[in-house]
């Protein structure tokens, strides 16, 4: 039995460097509601933790629903999803997509 036990912990040593490296590989993003934005900046409220600053660089590209966007429709209180690439800081927007601001209509 302890045999077993030795053989099982040796291969879950063996496999541990293996699981810390999972997460690497694919674009993380940023979902939530625009804070702030400028030229160079966008300030997210995401769904869950602390508003998150992500510079807006040159190649960054915008698309609205499913049509190209522009930096200019992003206002505060548009909600994005933001895509950060690596994920490493700082942040830096690869693609910023958003839909149209909910339009409210009045009852009369």
């Amino acid at each position: 039995m302890s045999r077993h036990v030795l053989v099982f912990v040796l291969l879950a040593a063996a496999a541990a460097p293996l699981t810390l490296f999972a997460h690497e590989g694919h674009d993380h993003k940023v979902l939530g509601t625009i804070v702030s934005v400028d030229a160079k900046r966008v300030v997210v409220k995401p769904t869950e933790g602390p508003d998150t600053s992500i510079v807006i660089a040159a190649a960054t590209t915008f698309h609205k629903a499913k049509e190209i966007g522009k930096a200019a429709d992003l206002k505060a209180g548009v909600r994005v999803v933001v895509n950060v690439g690596a994920g490493k800081e700082p942040l830096t927007a690869k693609d910023i997509q958003y839909a149209a601001p909910p339009t409210t209509t009045s009852k009369s």
